[in-house]
């Protein structure tokens, strides 16, 4: 055997649990000298592997069970590395683990079906060609089904039970381990080659399975915890709404004692004095009306700021179809809404300084679009503008996820430099609330 070759018996498995396991973990924060301590986990695996191998341990004899730990300790291993490497905790650097060894077998057990089903040679170099190609096309599969559009997923892993996640584990050595030991009891016999392709289709399809519930295990952590940040964000929108609300009260109620002041003193005061006290005193009670309480609150706290700035506001908006969403949501919503918007035409030009807020029903659903210029590359995901400005910490993710809690949709259209954010309301919630 060359050395090439016996390099590639001794370490492949190592090679394909370690880039499975990265594959996962990669996109959580590394710890300082992570390159030293992936150096170290890596020679540390190959000198476990290397003894191993050197020794011949538990190849044969009585203590032939002893070759199991051969692909466990590595498991093992790699845990402590992923721990050790990224900033993660114990559950995550398991779970990263755990899914590149599932993900190695299935490529192994795929790889050495295929070729003993078609006869080819699984010696040096084509079982390097054979494995390699096919651990490439599972991981890269895994990576654009799992990892690609959910990377966020990954940057902190974290499963809802841990129970679960170590029944799996389990789950996956006993079959992965049933189809070792019958493999090799049945070597070199008749009833092994027509055994052995069912068990390690077997095995492939318990691995797969366990594979679909560890990402469905970080997918439920991940929205139960989605939906904890979004019931928290929307707490401190009640809070927000309150204070909002209570200040414009406090100042309608001043603006309507000075407008009293001034008509008892108007036969004292210089008519221009009058008048420019009047139009000052219009600017700060000067409120759009829709029906709706939360919308009038963010329209009149946006208003006083879009006269300060040159930015024109209209609405023509009947807010009362949208009295069955509570206002705390609905001023948070309409509030994020208008913050992205008045950041977008800030820098641009006077004449396009221009927030726009109109409303149709058509399909069952009520259609609020609220449309504004815009200037540069918009940055996307899933649909939706990153917002870089956040209206109290609630996002144009969160105000996704409030859309869906109502059965409701939200999307954004362009068209060249103007923006359009439309939010869609079922019809029948309103009908539901008025009845």
């Amino acid at each position: 055997m060359s050395v090439v070759a016996k390099i590639w018996d001794w370490y492949d498995f190592i090679l394909c649990l370690v880039s499975g396991a990265a594959l996962i973990g990669y996109c959580q924060p590394r710890r300082s000298y992570f390159w030293l301590r992936a150096v170290a986990v890596i020679a540390l695996l190959a000198g476990v592997a290397s003894i191993w191998k050197a020794l011949n341990i538990g190849r044969n004899g009585p203590y032939e069970v002893l070759s199991y730990l051969e692909y466990f300790l590595p498991y093992l291993i790699v845990i402590a590395g992923m721990w050790l490497c990224y900033k993660s905790t114990f559950i995550s650097a398991f779970f990263c683990a755990t899914t590149g060894y599932l993900m190695q077998h299935i490529a192994q057990r795929t790889y050495m079906t295929i070729f003993l089903q078609l006869g080819w040679s699984m010696r040096f170099p084509f079982d390097f060609l054979g494995l390699t190609v096919i651990t490439a096309i599972v991981y890269t599969a895994v990576y654009f089904l799992f990892i690609y559009k959910h990377k966020d997923n990954f940057r902190e892993i974290s499963v809802d039970s841990k129970l679960q996640l170590f029944i799996s584990a389990c789950a996956m050595f006993a079959v992965i381990y049933l189809d070792m030991a019958l493999m090799r009891a049945l070597r070199g016999t008749d009833a092994g080659y027509i055994v052995n392709p069912y068990m390690s289709g077997f095995s492939i399809l318990i691995a797969f399975v366990a594979l679909l519930l560890e990402f469905s295990l970080l997918s439920q952590k991940r929205l139960a915890s989605d939906n904890e940040t979004l019931q928290s964000q929307i707490e401190e929108a009640r809070k927000y709404y309150e204070q909002d609300k209570r200040e414009i009260e406090l100042v309608n109620l001043r603006c309507h004692d000075i407008r009293h002041q001034i008509r008892a003193m108007k036969g004292k005061l210089d008519a221009v004095v009058v008048d420019e006290l009047t139009t000052a005193i219009d600017v700060y009670d000067s409120h759009i009306k829709t029906g709706n309480e939360a919308i009038d609150v963010v329209l009149a706290k946006y208003n006083l700021y879009c006269r300060n700035h040159n930015i024109k506001l209209t609405c023509m908006l009947d807010g009362s179809k949208l009295n069955f969403i509570s206002y705390h949501e609905i001023y948070a919503l309409f509030g994020n809404a208008m913050e992205n918007a008045i950041h977008a035409i800030e820098p641009l030009e006077e004449d396009k300084r221009i927030i726009s807020i109109t409303q149709n029903s058509a399909n069952g659903f009520i259609n609020i679009n609220i449309t504004n210029y815009f200037k540069g590359e918009l940055e996307m995901k899933d649909g939706l503008p990153i917002s870089r400005k956040e209206n109290h910490g609630f996002g144009v993710k969160s105000m996704r996820m409030l859309m869906e809690k109502y059965n409701g949709k939200i999307l954004v259209q362009t068209n060249g430099e103007i923006f359009v954010l439309r939010l869609f309301f079922p019809l029948e919630l309103h009908r539901e609330k008025s009845n």
